[in-house]
């Protein structure tokens, strides 16, 4: 399917229109951002192949959608905003009607497809500020990862007040900057490896729940998530008969202290994940 003729399932839905002009409008960061992505998405492609990290990755997106499904364990309407390879799109199969993801990296939206050929799914490329988009269509907005990357984000929260029903959830998951040495070694990182971009800003706890409570999401709850298993879900280690063992391990500590941990120190953590709904 093209994304000239982007019909969403099932056919009763209502279709979205979409165009290939993902870069139209974008500032240089974001074109720097999108061609970085374009460029790196077999390494994306490996995280979730892997057995060292796809199944912490599964967790992942498990643990931020949990308290929006509630006790059906079941919804609507998805739309994933940055969704890169849709991971979502699989991991959630079964739990959503209808999926859409949107990305303005081209060769991510290109292999999304490929890869979720099976679900009810369907791909947009575009940049979300100016995507054509239906209003009001949308039982939960997700980001996993990507809000961290964008610019003018009121304008990126409108655009997902507009395509998001009244009372639907929004969740996102972004890295924690609460832990100094984690942000030493992110900031390593940005210099040593060539496939992560130096365009991203974090967030503490506070500032992204005052950053969604600003753009109009009400009851914006944050938790802290993710104390050992978060390196194994961003790097494809080797060899894998050492490595997936030894993440399978730092999973299940992970599923301990996202639980258990004592209030004081969870701001150790890698990741924040945070809910609310559009009024």
């Amino acid at each position: 399917m093209t994304d000239e003729a982007l019909a969403i399932k099932p056919a009763s839905a209502e279709p979205i229109a979409a165009s290939d002009a993902a870069g139209t409008h974008e500032d240089p960061v974001e074109i720097h951002d999108r061609q970085l992505f374009d460029r790196i998405v077999a390494e994306y492609r490996r995280k979730d192949a892997a057995a060292s990290s796809s199944g912490i990755r599964r967790y992942q997106v498990a643990r931020c959608v949990e308290p929006a499904l509630g006790k059906s364990g079941q919804i609507g309407t998805i739309v994933e905003v940055g969704c890169g390879l849709g991971r979502a799109a699989r991991y959630l199969k079964g739990r959503y009607n209808r999926y859409v993801g949107i990305d303005h990296s081209a060769q991510m939206i290109e292999e999304a497809r490929r890869l979720n050929a099976d679900c009810p799914a369907d791909f947009l490329c575009a940049n979300i500020k100016s995507a054509e988009i239906p209003s009001g269509i949308a039982d939960m907005v997700i980001l996993l990862g990507a809000l961290h990357h964008m610019l003018d984000v009121s304008q990126v929260m409108q655009s997902l007040h507009r395509i998001a029903r009244p009372g639907s959830y929004f969740v996102a998951f972004e890295p924690n900057r609460g832990n100094p040495l984690i942000q030493g070694l992110r900031r390593m990182r940005q210099k040593l490896d060539s496939s992560y971009s130096e365009d991203q800003h974090y967030f503490t706890r506070d500032e992204l729940r005052d950053l969604l409570t600003v753009n109009g999401i009400k009851n914006v709850q944050v938790e802290y998530q993710g104390y050992f298993s978060t390196p194994f879900a961003e790097v494809v280690l080797r060899p894998q008969f050492i490595f997936t063992p030894l993440s399978k391990v730092a999973h299940g500590l992970d599923y301990v202290f996202d639980n258990h941990l004592p209030g004081p120190f969870r701001f150790l953590s890698w990741n924040l994940i945070a809910w609310g709904t559009f009024a």
